[in-house]
């Protein structure tokens, strides 16, 4: 398996896609406003066409290239690239502002590759045998896991519970169009015969993340890049950060948070960096330090937010439940490759798993080459928002089209995009509705057939609710449901103290 993996990695042709995906995902991450999210929605399509191993380590790539980028604009511009890089900017920027861009730049870059590769080892580790767990889930389980992971994001990433809740649920509704995967009746489809596929996860995906942008960005401030001037003797700065990463116990700390938050459905890399940024602050001995230009909380944030990328996909492989907006774009291409999460996807498709595993220390590696070509972005950055926004839309309309050559998709891609950006303004969450997508199926056939089961065996009462896995999972969902009242108290109490 070794052997066949690593001789499947150093094809050129693989190499050339790792690079590829990583500088690409680099210049997406570090553009404001797009995101890895949305850069691995617009090339979904095209990984349809590829082979599984080939498309989950392109968008792998993308993922940790991505992830990386955004450190650039939180650096240079004092602006987060993506929502995980929000702890870079808190020192970053202003180690810039003294001169020291390129030694944070350095330290962003290192701390990002040996983030990436402590938390793969993770994923290497961990998600075999919890795969081998998920043989314990039957049709209830894997229901109530479903309403666990939409929970779960929606109490973390949403402001509001109850617009999260709706959001995910008319998610899991948009799956529901077409004929019943089970007994074979079509629901919602209005008449029209276009409909009776159901709405494909690529189509949904790509309307609900990518169209809002294309109204959007036109409509944000033009960010002017500020003057910074790039100092410094590039390898002696390296050699500095490395010394520096290894020199404590920071960057350890740091990746083991990033890793265990990402498994966590929906926490996301924003709350990893900001978790680790946060701990190294009160470990350190001058905390009044941070937020001045400290080298430290550069490392903790970079090196917590790339870990989190290996560990959101551990459950999203495993259990279905994705770690992060972007791991649920990869579980949907699995998805569309007639996958399924769990056991068999470490046995059946072990080759293809471990291809996935051994390409991101690869992706992480190949960030080295971003070293040499970071003073070159604040050039790319002045690239106005308009141009942007059009080549979102070409990209989305022509993929969704290339999909299954219905123009139909396309229209129903644009109504959820509409439908999507009229949504955000009212303040209802892209991804509760997104995890919908991806999970609505799944979460139906676990339901109908704990139904059939449940009256094959005359009590649906003890089957569906009583078993071991769903009564902790149910108390799982509805502490989740209950922690933004329980997080208010806390924060009244600390308040009053």
């Amino acid at each position: 398996m070794i052997t066949e993996v690593i001789s499947t990695l150093i094809q050129p042709l693989m190499i050339a896609i790792i690079i590829g995906g990583v500088l690409i995902g680099n210049l997406v991450g570090c553009l404001p406003g797009l995101t890895a999210t949305m850069a691995l929605a617009v090339l979904l399509p095209i990984t349809y066409y590829m082979p599984i191993s080939t498309a989950l380590v392109l968008m792998g790539s993308i993922y940790v290239g991505a992830i990386r980028g955004g450190g650039i604009t939180a650096i240079l511009l004092n602006v987060p690239g993506t929502p995980s890089d929000i702890a870079t900017t808190f020192d970053g920027f202003p180690l810039a502002q003294k001169g020291l861009a390129r030694r944070a730049l350095m330290m962003s870059i290192f701390a990002s590759i040996m983030g990436g590769l402590i938390g793969n080892i993770f994923l290497a580790l961990l998600a075999p045998p919890l795969a081998r767990v998920s043989l314990r889930f039957g049709p209830p389980e894997f229901f109530w896991l479903c309403i666990l992971g939409i929970t779960v994001m929606v109490s973390i990433s949403a402001e509001s519970l109850l617009k999260g809740l709706i959001s995910g649920f008319i998610g899991i509704l948009i799956t529901t169009v077409g004929v019943s995967p089970l007994g074979g009746e079509t629901r919602f489809t209005f008449g029209l015969p276009e409909l009776a596929g159901g709405v494909p996860i690529i189509v949904g995906l790509i309307g609900l993340y990518c169209i809002p942008r294309v109204f959007e960005l036109p409509q944000e401030k033009v960010i002017e890049a500020e003057k910074i001037i790039i100092k410094g003797s590039l390898h002696n700065e390296m050699a500095w950060v490395i010394r520096k990463w290894f020199s404590g116990f920071q960057g350890i700390i740091s990746s083991l948070i990033g890793t265990f938050i990402g498994i966590i459905p929906g926490a996301g890399g924003n709350i990893a960096g900001i978790m680790a940024y946060d701990q190294i602050k009160r470990m350190d001995k001058h905390p009044e330090e941070f937020g001045k230009g400290r080298i430290e909380g550069v490392l903790a944030a970079e090196t917590a937010n790339n870990a989190e990328v290996s560990g959101s996909l551990i459950p999203a492989f495993t259990f279905g439940i994705p770690g992060s907006p972007p791991a649920a774009i990869m579980l949907g291409a699995i998805l569309v490759q007639g996958l399924r999460p769990g056991a068999k996807l470490f046995t059946e498709n072990a080759m293809d798993m471990y291809t996935l595993i051994g390409g991101l220390f690869l992706a992480n590696i190949a960030l080295f080459l971003v070293m040499y070509l970071s003073p070159i972005y604040s050039k790319i950055l002045r690239i106005p928002s308009e141009m942007l926004a059009v080549f979102i839309a070409v990209m989305s309309v022509v993929g969704t089209f290339a999909l299954r050559g219905n123009f139909a998709d396309v229209m129903v891609m644009c109504i959820l995009g509409v439908a999507m950006y009229f949504g955000r303004k009212l303040g209802f969450p892209t991804a509760p509705a997104v995890l919908g997508i991806v999970l609505g199926r799944l979460a139906e056939e676990g339901l109908t057939q704990s139904m059939m089961i449940a009256k094959a065996r005359g009590g649906l009462l003890s089957y569906f609710f009583r078993r071991p896995i769903t009564v902790v999972l149910i108390i799982l969902i509805l502490f989740f449901l209950a922690w933004p009242f329980l997080q208010a108290k806390l924060q009244k109490i600390r308040a009053k103290k």
